[in-house]
């Protein structure tokens, strides 16, 4: 059996000289995953700034090919969404 598990069954608190490696391991694993998630949020938050910044700067030097750009992709989604609709009401 799983010794945190017997722990728990126990009733144990993490003042129990017993719980205490077990609470402590717990602890250290549930910081390293919450720091391992800040990492993860900020290098994401980082890229998604970077690649608006781009995108904006793209803008202001190509305003009309940005446009092309933007009317064409939104064409392109019509067209998918149309033809997933006529093939729903084909099949």
């Amino acid at each position: 059996m799983d010794p945190s598990a017997s722990s728990v069954d126990n009733g144990r608190s993490p003042s129990d000289p017993e719980a205490r490696p077990i609470h402590s391991d717990a602890s250290k694993r549930v910081r390293r995953g919450v720091d391992s998630f800040r990492a993860r949020a900020r290098r994401l938050t980082a890229g998604a700034r970077s690649a608006s910044e781009g995108a904006s700067n793209y803008v202001k030097n190509e305003p009309i090919k940005a446009l092309f750009i933007a009317f064409s992709v939104g064409a392109a989604l019509s067209a998918v969404v149309s033809l997933i609709n006529r093939s729903r009401d084909n099949g």
